[in-house]
């Protein structure tokens, strides 16, 4: 409703807490705000809450240089088939997807 003098009412009924971060009255209004400028069921997370994920995603990446065999592979290509933005990681650094078929490669 565009009418400024309506008001709706939200109830708290948990805090989420994790080691890393805890959710303070700054990041409830963001997420208030976020909830009233997004289609009702769209998934709404405050900052704080997104980089948190982020952290997390990054600890259990893989990372450069590291071997991953046929089934780890598939497994990565698959899961980044299945998301929007498969060309960034969470925090924004570009990934590649360098598919190479080593069966055809002639030893030095």
């Amino acid at each position: 409703d565009d009418n400024p003098h309506v008001h709706r009412k939200l109830r708290l009924i948990a805090q989420p807490v994790s080691k890393s971060a805890v959710p303070d009255t700054r990041d409830l209004e963001e997420l208030i705000k976020l909830l009233h400028n997004h289609p009702t069921g769209q998934m709404v997370r405050c900052s704080k809450v997104r980089a948190m994920f982020a952290m997390q995603a990054s600890c259990m990446s893989s990372m450069i240089g590291m071997p991953l065999n046929r089934s780890q592979t598939s497994t990565i290509l698959t899961h980044m088939g299945t998301i929007d933005q498969p060309w960034n990681c969470p925090h924004g650094r570009p990934m590649m997807r360098h598919l190479f078929d080593m069966t055809n490669l002639q030893p030095l």
